[in-house]
């Protein structure tokens, strides 16, 4: 069953911050509101280790990992997020 709603978070450089981002997605998660939800990162470049410390998050919801080797802006990330993303909304 594919999900009913998408979250696209372009993440550029986020090792010190992601873990932060995460918990309060799932927070979000946590309340019911959506429960076919799709988180989708999308890594534009990012030097440091942000997509280790995605590709390790566990969620009842599905976590995806979208990356690309270049920084091509957070435009860029948002359009790609939006490409892959398969929820509805």
């Amino acid at each position: 069953m594919p999900p009913s709603f998408s979250i696209i978070v372009p993440v550029y450089n986020e090792e010190q911050r992601i873990h932060k981002t995460f918990a309060s997605i799932t927070t979000f998660y946590a309340q019911g509101y959506f429960p076919n939800l799709e988180i989708v990162f999308v890594d534009d470049g990012s030097k440091d280790r942000t997509a280790d410390l995605v590709r390790g998050f566990t969620c009842p919801a599905k976590v995806r990992l979208v990356t690309y080797g270049q920084n091509r802006g957070k435009g860029h990330a948002v359009k790609r997020g939006m490409l892959e993303a398969t929820g509805g909304i």
